[in-house]
């Protein structure tokens, strides 16, 4: 495949396949009362299956990113993605709790194929800034995913029945099995490939994790994810809690926010060739630390009301789009390309276990008011600035040892 080129078929593939997980962590969120009530069990079994899904998923992304390295892109996707079906077709026959939570670590094993590897293909085909362009409208799909994924549920749970929301899961994931046996090209090259040993897996991580510059790029993308993830777990109740609105309601401000997601891609998308994706990505941290400080005044001074923190939401959720695709363009510039599929599975493990301890933390504040909400975002956005202020010392750091290695050999 040419160099930056890309088909919109596969673009739309790639989305598809980076909206699998989010799906099958929020679609189902609506329906675990009535999943425990008929599995026989207790309700804090079934919530323990969104930590089951995280822990495949982070097992998965582990070794699908090395294997990919090894054994290309295609036969590990074709893989995972089968496995996703399989366990979907599991649950959907499930009457077991233990059983239903055994199987969402299989279901999170083969989700992780789709993130890691749709990411990677990306990569091998793009440049730094025409991959930040193009994993903007990937993550576009991936954020607004969650978002809508539990209206979903919540329609299929009162029509059909929870089971069939793994169904419809099911159908998505087969779909775009067969889009990948029809028209997905393997992108990793053989000559690029090395035999897989457990201790060069390893030594792959070793590299990333050695890399402060790429490794303080995804802590970075992490924290700011997490900022995200604060709003997605208070931020239905403090609609409905702290503003007494309806779910109806509630649904269209959800929609806002995706409004503003795509409106920001598509500002990603014409400015990261002409700016550079650093740059870009320094206006997303700013803009997000903006947001959230305004929130905080606006809130706390009852300025705006309601309208205020609407906005300021979509500018903080809305730029993350943004944020993600330059710093995952940022942190794979700074490692070799032949371990690209382990520097993409460690920065997924990193946002999936940063985002959702963070959200599982503020979940444990009652909501009586927007301010834990508030805060918690813009303590992410400290961390993620901070982060880069680190991350820009390492650089000016290397530049001054590279410059005073030339001087010195000269």
């Amino acid at each position: 495949m040419n160099k930056n080129k890309i088909r919109f078929d596969l673009i739309l593939l790639l989305g598809i396949l980076s909206m699998l997980t989010p799906m099958a962590i929020d679609m189902y969120i609506p329906a675990l009362g009535k999943i425990a009530f008929d599995l026989n069990s207790n309700s804090t079994q079934i919530q323990f299956s969104l930590q089951t899904y995280l822990i495949g998923y982070a097992a998965g992304q582990f070794i699908y990113g090395p294997l990919s390295d090894s054994f290309g892109r295609r036969p590990i996707l074709i893989i995972g993605i089968a496995l996703f079906i399989i366990t979907n077709i599991f649950i959907f026959m499930c009457y077991n709790g233990l059983f239903f939570n055994i199987l969402r670590i299989f279901q999170g094993i083969g989700g992780a194929s789709a993130s890691v590897i749709s990411i990677t293909l990306v990569k091998d085909i793009f440049d730094r800034d025409k991959f930040a362009r193009t994993m903007s409208i990937i993550s576009l799909v991936m954020l607004c995913a969650p978002i809508i994924s539990p209206t979903i549920g919540a329609h299929i749970l009162i029509w059909f029945g929870w089971r069939y929301i793994f169904a419809l899961l099911c159908i998505i994931s087969l779909v775009a099995l067969i889009a990948i046996l029809l028209i997905l090209p393997e992108t990793r090259a053989k000559n690029k490939r090395k035999k897989f040993e457990f201790n060069q897996l390893l030594n792959n991580y070793g590299i990333v994790i050695k890399n402060k510059v790429a490794l303080y790029y995804m802590l970075c993308n992490a924290f700011a994810l997490s900022g995200v993830f604060c709003f997605i777990t208070s931020g239905s109740l403090v609609y409905n809690k702290i503003y007494r609105l309806s779910p109806e309601i509630i649904g269209y401000l959800f929609g806002i926010n995706i409004i503003f997601s795509f409106l920001f891609t598509i500002l990603n998308s014409h400015l990261v060739c002409k700016l550079g994706s650093k740059n870009l990505f320094i206006m997303g941290l700013t803009i997000q630390l903006v947001s959230s400080i305004t929130m905080c005044i606006f809130y706390t001074l009852h300025i705006f009301d309601i309208y205020g923190f609407v906005i300021g939401i979509g500018f903080y959720v809305g730029i993350n789009t943004s944020i993600y695709s330059n710093a995952i363009a940022c942190a794979l510039q700074e490692l070799p390309s032949e371990i690209t599929g382990t520097a993409v599975a460690l920065s997924g493990v990193l946002c999936f276990s940063v985002a959702p301890t963070i959200g599982s933390l503020l979940a444990t504040f009652p909501v009586n008011s927007a301010m834990p909400m508030i805060f918690g975002m813009l303590l992410c956005s400290i961390c993620s600035i901070s982060l880069y202020i680190l991350t820009e010392k390492r650089i000016k750091l290397s530049v001054v040892l590279n410059w005073k290695n030339i001087i010195f050999i000269k």
